[in-house]
């Protein structure tokens, strides 16, 4: 599933289950959605916990663009999360 569609859910894992969980990047996100995605991993509980949070897209773009020979794309793509 997507992030998108996964912000604020809680995954219960069933104790017969295993489960592999692979959020991405915390600041590329592919879904449209330009906000920094992570998950809560609660070994206790059996629970994945995914959220969405906003970042500094402008401050982190001004990093981007400090880096030598990297392409225009990478930077430009973290105002729309695509």
């Amino acid at each position: 599933m997507r992030p998108s569609i996964l912000a604020g859910l809680t995954y219960h894992i069933r104790p017969e289950d295993k489960t592999l969980v692979n959020i991405g990047s915390v600041g590329q996100p592919r879904d449209g959605n330009p906000d920094g995605c992570y998950v809560i991993h609660d070994t206790e509980a059996r629970t994945v916990a995914f959220r969405r949070v906003p970042y500094d897209i402008k401050k982190a773009q001004a990093r981007f663009k400090r880096v030598p020979h990297l392409h225009e794309r990478l930077w430009r793509r973290l105002e729309t999360g695509n």
